[in-house]
């Protein structure tokens, strides 16, 4: 058996953001959020992924799965492989967008419904061992003390390094599979429950998609390892010119390489 990498936008949509597969979003939804068995998400509507403009001057932009569960409230599922260094910020702007898109002319505020931001990364945002991070309005004095209409959940993938033998929780299922599909070669017994983390591997199995989704995928994976390559690239040149500047100093080696990550010969052919 081959699987996809479960972290294309394509494979993603295709796990989360189809009716075919709306047990696999709840599976998710609930483990992630951490739901009791009192507010569980039964149900879900896909929305349109697009936050639509006001006017023609303000941006728009797209989420990759963007659905309200059975009370009304709106969830937004991002996923990101490439790192971006405002990626906190557009989180915020896509929650700011769905709360300000939710009513019409002459409508009360009652009928503001909260929303809750998902984002599953490649790349590190927080400065903490933690994979997972979440994060409420409260009150800095009294905690207890919430504002309920916005919350932002982000996973770290290069943050969660348990195998399968350390898998404890379903979340820990639904991570391992985020970020390791694509290594596997049968489905193992430590993913064959819950029947959802087993479904979405059934659904990533290579065999199962058709020559033209399968174009689709290989495509997006040549478009992210290129965008990667630039990204090291840019990043080893910063490292050279600061290498070369702290050499102009006369900063020892050993120093240099503990600063910027080069290795002694590198140093020494910047030398």
């Amino acid at each position: 058996m081959n699987f996809l990498n479960a972290t294309t936008d394509i494979t993603f949509k295709k796990l989360f953001g189809t009716e075919e597969h709306k047990n696999i979003l709840l599976s998710f939804l609930n483990n992630v959020l951490n739901r009791s068995k009192k507010d569980k998400i039964i149900d879900v509507t896909f929305l349109d992924p697009y936050n639509h403009p006001d006017t023609p001057e303000n941006k728009l932009s797209i989420v990759d799965v963007r659905c309200s569960d059975q009370e009304g409230n709106q969830y937004i599922i991002e996923i990101q492989v490439v790192a971006q260094p405002d990626y906190i910020k557009r989180a915020h702007y896509y929650v700011a967008r769905a709360l300000g898109s939710q009513l019409q002319r002459g409508e009360d505020y009652k009928e503001i419904v909260p929303v809750i931001f998902i984002g599953i990364v490649d790349f590190t945002l927080f400065p903490n061992p933690l994979y997972s991070n979440d994060f409420f309005v409260t009150n800095k004095e009294c905690p207890n003390i919430t504002l309920d209409y916005i919350e932002f959940h982000f996973i770290e993938l290069p943050k969660f390094t348990k195998t399968l033998e350390q898998l404890e929780t379903i979340i820990d299922k639904w991570i391992y599979l985020l970020k390791n599909a694509e290594t596997l070669k049968t489905i193992p017994e430590q993913l064959e429950m819950p029947k959802e983390v087993c479904d979405a591997l059934e659904v990533l199995e290579q065999g199962t998609w058709s020559e033209k989704d399968l174009d689709l995928y290989f495509r997006a994976v040549d478009t992210e390892r290129i965008i990667r390559s630039i990204q090291r690239e840019a990043k080893f040149e910063e490292k050279i010119e600061v290498a070369k500047k702290m050499l102009a100093r006369g900063l020892p080696i050993e120093t240099i390489c503990e600063f910027t990550g080069l290795n002694p010969d590198e140093v020494k052919i910047i030398q």
